[in-house]
């Protein structure tokens, strides 16, 4: 785990083609209507992945984290799996 910000806004047409049908974005003290803002855009098609990140850091002015998700340290940002996905599912 991170004290940094996880997010996982890269990878919601992913999770949605897994059958996940709802997010959950922990409230914060800042942040969490702009938040809640980008992650719906980007649910709806109205934003692509890279743009969702940018505006994320844009809002919040810092790194976020990802890795526990493709397989790595969780105070990474991973662009990439380290593992593919049967080794992930599987192991």
């Amino acid at each position: 785990m991170s004290a940094r910000p996880l997010t996982l806004i890269e990878f919601i047409d992913d999770l949605k083609e897994a059958g996940v049908g709802a997010l959950r974005v922990s409230p914060h003290q800042r942040h969490t209507k702009e938040t809640v803002e980008i992650f719906r855009a980007r649910m709806e098609g109205g934003i692509p992945p890279d743009e969702a990140l940018r505006e994320l850091k844009r809002v919040w002015e810092e790194e976020f984290v990802n890795g526990w998700y493709l397989a790595g340290a969780g105070k990474d940002y991973l662009k990439e799996p380290l593992i593919n996905s049967f080794e992930r599912n599987f192991l």
